[in-house]
């Protein structure tokens, strides 16, 4: 379930975060900022068109991986472009897209792991699993505005991005190691 709250987070810091520090750092109008915001939703479409082609072939539990490790890997690119002095906008919303991308890869592969722990319970935990994502999601934006009213940079809000998908990284292995204790290969 965490693996879920924490990418849902993530998209939640950058819905939240992304227009001040493109109005404030970059300048961008109501309507760029409008069409920007849509680059994180593309990417999950495609993340999940992927998702869909890909989880036969290599099983949920992979793709819930790969879709943690490669906003790990935009994002600090990302980072990295900023804290060398880069200042285009270009790379903010192309690390952020990653977040989107890997999303698409493993939400609903997380969701499904969520449910079938207990099918008897399915509906129980579907609730359980909006709430959660949905209150760590209002904490996070709060944290975000917190944090980017002080300073709206880039490298801040990537930061905040990568701090979350870090932690969703940590769940999705927990969960990886539970399911190989369960299949018997543990040492």
């Amino acid at each position: 379930m965490s693996v879920q709250a924490f990418g849902v987070g993530t998209f939640y810091i950058f819905l939240t975060g992304a227009p001040f520090v493109a109005a404030d750092v970059f300048g961008l109008s109501p309507a760029q900022i409008g069409i920007a915001l849509g680059s994180t939703t593309a990417g999950f479409m495609l993340g999940a068109g992927l998702s869909a082609r890909l989880v036969q072939r290599l099983g949920p539990l992979r793709l819930i991986l790969v879709g943690r490790v490669f906003p790990l890997v935009g994002l600090g690119a990302a980072l990295i472009y900023y804290a060398s002095g880069g200042g285009q906008v270009l790379p903010l919303f192309l690390g952020t897209v990653t977040v989107g991308i890997g999303n698409g890869l493993s939400l609903a592969n997380a969701n499904a792991g969520a449910l079938s722990v207990r099918p008897d319970l399915a509906g129980s935990a579907s609730g359980v699993n909006g709430a959660v994502s949905l209150s760590l999601g209002a904490a996070l934006s709060w944290a975000t505005t917190a944090v980017l009213s002080r300073s709206a940079t880039p490298e801040a809000l990537l930061l905040l991005m990568l701090a979350v998908v870090g932690v969703a990284l940590c769940a999705a292995l927990v969960a990886a190691l539970w399911d190989r204790e369960e299949q018997g290969f543990s040492t």
